[in-house]
């Protein structure tokens, strides 16, 4: 998924970066966020039963280039 036009190698290290400074600062701020990787359905699957979730909440994709995926 790395390495294509939309997530080359620069974008990638800069949305990573990003990503950990808000994380970060939410933990200065006595929060965190959870960080994962793999595929939307694999990786909120395992949310679901590491946490027993009773609800999930997503947002469906409208961008023709992310449908496409």
């Amino acid at each position: 998924p790395f390495g294509t036009r939309k997530t080359g190698v620069f974008r990638y290290a800069f949305i990573k970066e990003a990503v950990l400074d808000l994380k970060k600062s939410l933990k200065e701020l006595g929060g965190d966020l959870l960080i994962q990787f793999g595929r939307p359905e694999y990786v909120l699957y395992d949310l679901v039963k590491t946490f027993k979730a009773e609800k999930v909440f997503v947002k469906k994709e409208v961008a023709h280039e992310e449908l496409q995926i």
